[in-house]
Parts: structure tokens; C-alpha cells; sequence
């Protein structure tokens, strides 16, 4: 490999050179040193020895070639180290399309366009892990979906290239999580809660305040995704995402917008202990503010918290 390379580079010389009788040493040795660095792959280093060859000869068009190409493989080089694997491409396909290139320089070009092409298949596959953690997220499968970003994440570690899907990938686990959450939530009520009977058929809750409620506004699509439910509310019990403890209604009184819910306090207490009730238990009193012309989400105030909905 080390004689075709020098081959190359004398073969280079003899061509590049062999009108040149007549430069000046300096130039013609900036010119056989930015050859010999660029066959080395120090394209860097290169330009700067064809810039020195054009201060010493400015208008010289095989120094201005030689420069244009090395700069041509250095770009596509840190485009591709910043993970700009399209715009490194581009630039390395566009540079062999040239018919003027020398034998070092499209040779050059040429593993560099086989490194982006394998570059481009890691990128593809780390998609395809991408892929799979969304799919087992939607079949509620998160313990795996958990495994498989782990793996993704550590594929994704110490490679430029794939700055961008490591992005996505971030945003994956957000969604894991705040999926994860809701769905340990509607199983913790659906643990709890009792099965229905005859005599608990009706709701025990109205309608209107069904549903899971969030601590903070929407985002201005109107949107709840990045947060997870701070309450559950079914028909006929409440959840705190926080305490993860189920308050089963027995009675709700509606006056205006105001709810009040009577709880099984002696249930409460059995469940969850004795001191689990605190000093003075009471009836859970919500008010709720439907949406305006200026405010489109629902909100449901107790005490002093505001959930959103």
C-alpha cells in the first residue's frame, strides 16, 4: 500500500511538475509537499501548502485545482465529525463528479464517500432501534421499550453522526416516562377500584369531571403531552399521582361550581393505616371553571392547587 501511495505521488509530481521548470523553488516545493500531505489524508495541512504555492504564483490553476479539492474532502470530513451526514455526502459526491481531479485527490474522495456510505448504514440501523422502542412503547411493552433505549443509547454514545438521532432519542425516553406514568396510574385505579354492581352502576362522579387533570396550562396547541396527570378522577374515585393513595366516593353534592365529595374515610383508614387519615379529614370541595373565549382549557380548583384539564 505504502509503494502504490508513493507511486502515485511521483506519477502526481511528474505531471504536476513537468511544466514548471521555470517556478520559483519555493513554489514548486508547496506544491510537491501539499501532494505528498494530501496522499497521507492530512487534507488540513495540505491547504495550507497550495495556499503558499498560490502567494508565490497567484494565479496558477493547478494550485488553485489542488487547493479546491483537498478543501473539498476536508469539508466533506467535518461535516461529517458535526454529524451533517447529508451535507457530507453532497459535498464528496460533488467533488467526484469533476474529470480534472488527480489520481491521490479521487482516491481520497472516493474512501471518503465509502466512509459516509457506511456512516449512512449505522445511521439507518440506529433508525430501526428507533423504530422498535416506538413500537413496543405502543404495545405497552416499557420494560423492554426501557432495555432497547438503553442499547440505543449506548449504540449512540461517542458518534458524531448521530448527533441528530441521539435528539430523538431524547425525546423517546420523555415520552417513555411520561407514557409510562399514566399508564401505572389507570392500573393503580383499576387495582383499587372495586368492580361495579348493580348498586354502583351510576356514576357516583358526574361526567364532567372525569378524566385525568394536570398541574400546569396546556402549551399553547392546547396540548398536555409533555406533562404526566397530577389527578384521576373515575366515577367514583380520585387519585393523586403524587401519593399514589385511591379516596373512593361515596357521595358527591353539586351546587352551581362547586363539588363537594364525601369519601369512605373508615376504607381509607383500613387501607393505608391509622394515622393515615391526618387530624381533621374532610370532603374533598372542587370548584370548576369551564373554558372562555380567551381560555380554552378547563380548570378545577381545591384548596389551594389548580389542575388543568
Amino acid at each position: 500500500m505504502g509503494k502504490f501511495r508513493l507511486l502515485l505521488v511521483m506519477a502526481l509530481l511528474s505531471v504536476g511538475l513537468s511544466g514548471c521548470q521555470n517556478d520559483s523553488p519555493a513554489y514548486k516545493a508547496a506544491v510537491s509537499a501539499g501532494v505528498t500531505t494530501a496522499a497521507k489524508g492530512n487534507f488540513q495541512k495540505a491547504e495550507a501548502y497550495f495556499e503558499m504555492a498560490l502567494s508565490e504564483k497567484p494565479e496558477d490553476e493547478t494550485a488553485k485545482d489542488y487547493l479546491e479539492q483537498v478543501a473539498a474532502i476536508g469539508k466533506s470530513q467535518r461535516q461529517l465529525s458535526a454529524g451533517q451526514l447529508s451535507q457530507s455526502r453532497e459535498t464528496v459526491a460533488a467533488l467526484l463528479k469533476r474529470n480534472d481531479l488527480s489520481r491521490v485527490i479521487r482516491q481520497k474522495a472516493q474512501e471518503q464517500s465509502e466512509e459516509v456510505k457506511g456512516v449512512q448504514q449505522e445511521t439507518d440501523a440506529f433508525s430501526g432501534q428507533l423504530t422498535e422502542i416506538t413500537k413496543l412503547m405502543d404495545e405497552n411493552n416499557y420494560e423492554e421499550a426501557l432495555n432497547k433505549w438503553m442499547e440505543a443509547r449506548n449504540a449512540a454514545d461517542g458518534k458524531p453522526a448521530l448527533k441528530e438521532e441521539r435528539g430523538e432519542l431524547d425525546k423517546i425516553l420523555k415520552r417513555l416516562v411520561r407514557q409510562k406514568s399514566t399508564y401505572d396510574v389507570a392500573n393503580k385505579v383499576a387495582e383499587l377500584t372495586p368492580p361495579e354492581t348493580e348498586e354502583t352502576q351510576t356514576p357516583l362522579i358526574p361526567e364532567i369531571l372525569q378524566g385525568h387533570w394536570y398541574s400546569q396550562p396546556p402549551a399553547e396547541d392546547g396540548n398536555f403531552a409533555g406533562q404526566t396527570p397530577a389527578l384521576t378522577i373515575t366515577k367514583d374515585s380520585l387519585l393523586f399521582t403524587k401519593e399514589q393513595r385511591i379516596y373512593q366516593v361515596t357521595a358527591t353534592d353539586h351546587w352551581q361550581s362547586r363539588y363537594t365529595l364525601s369519601w369512605d374515610m373508615n376504607a381509607f383508614s383500613r387501607r393505608y393505616g391509622a394515622g393515615s387519615l391526618g387530624e381533621n379529614p374532610v370532603p374533598f370541595q372542587f370548584y370548576l371553571t369551564a373554558p372562555t373565549e380567551e381560555v380554552s382549557y378547563t380548570t378545577l380548583t381545591w384548596l389551594e392547587q389548580t389542575f388543568y384539564r
